[in-house]
């Protein structure tokens, strides 16, 4: 099996969903099997032959302060805000046995810079807020609704962008969060899972595998293109994978989600959320992933469902 390597050009990127999916610039439509995919090949500085495809996922600053994508943030800033009609929900999204939430907001759905809150949930059910919002970059084009715990896609009565392999989107919604993990032995105060050199996360709707980290020495590799978890540029040195699309996994439908360290207050991710380092480290000493989720919309968006959905 042969798959391409990319070396980032100006910045290393990281984090994605399928084959040149959640990465515009990671590979071509012909190994993506997602809509709206391009590739950076032609581009960039110099491709060699690997085992697995290198995928970034932070966007350079100077990338996203010239881009078309900052423009139109820009402009959905200043827009006048639209009303948000979503329908009350059949169940509330957030189960009984969470405690925890990780609420992410930006300005409007093509945001890619917000704020994360920690909240705790008392035995009553009442959610108070236990730290000081955290800055993020989330994808740089923004948001897109997801599949979890909120549904698959777009909520009943809502509008909105919805998120699909190749788009530069987060998915919007509510989901629950899988492990954590490390590139560092004994770093963390917390469980986590230290990464090895095998770790990869199919990116290549085919796969069996798609969407899940799994040692590649350990099953037998039906993939074109996977994520290397372990990388040199810090970005991945603690990773949440969040479970989006996870259950059922849906081809296409975004893959290797996570929540990770940024490459600055200015890099946008290409489909994950990303704060600085320390920060990061502060909340997984506080967090319980197995009683945690993020909860990732449009400032708009969470005004108008937070108390029907009945959200922190």
């Amino acid at each position: 099996m042969r798959t391409l390597a990319l070396l980032a050009v100006a910045s290393v990127l990281a984090c994605s969903s399928s084959p040149g999916a959640d990465e515009p610039d990671a590979r071509a439509d012909a190994n993506a099997g997602d809509s709206g995919a391009t590739t950076d090949a032609a581009t960039a500085a110099d491709v060699v032959s690997s085992d697995v495809v290198v995928r970034p996922d932070v966007v350079s600053a100077s990338d996203a302060a010239t881009s078309d994508v900052a423009t139109s943030e820009a402009a959905a800033s200043d827009a006048p805000a639209t009303a948000v009609t979503c329908m009350p929900p059949s169940a509330l999204p957030i189960p009984s046995a969470i405690t925890q939430a990780l609420v992410v907001t930006t300005p409007s759905w093509t945001d890619f810079s917000g704020t994360m809150t920690q909240f705790e949930r008392s035995s009553n059910g009442a959610w108070t807020a236990v730290a000081s919002p955290i800055a993020v970059t989330v994808g740089e084009t923004g948001l897109g609704w997801g599949r979890g715990l909120h549904g698959e896609l777009t909520p009943p009565g809502c509008d909105g962008p919805t998120k699909a392999e190749g788009d530069g989107r987060s998915p919007a919604g509510v989901f629950t969060l899988g492990s954590v993990y490390g590139d560092t032995q004994g770093a963390g105060s917390f469980p986590y899972t230290l990464i090895t050199p095998s770790l990869r996360c199919p990116d290549d709707p085919a796969s069996s595998y798609y969407n899940e980290i799994v040692d590649e020495n350990l099953v037998t590799p039906d993939w074109n293109s996977a994520e290397v978890m372990l990388r040199t540029d810090g970005l991945y040195h603690w990773v949440v994978f969040v479970n989006h699309n996870s259950s059922p996994r849906t081809p296409g439908g975004g893959s290797c989600i996570f929540i990770h360290v940024w490459g600055g207050p200015t890099a946008p991710t290409v489909g994950c959320t990303s704060l600085d380092g320390t920060a990061l480290q502060t909340v997984l000493a506080w967090l319980k992933p197995q009683q945690a989720v993020e909860i990732l919309l449009p400032q708009p968006v969470y005004a108008a469902v937070r108390n029907m959905w009945q959200l922190p």
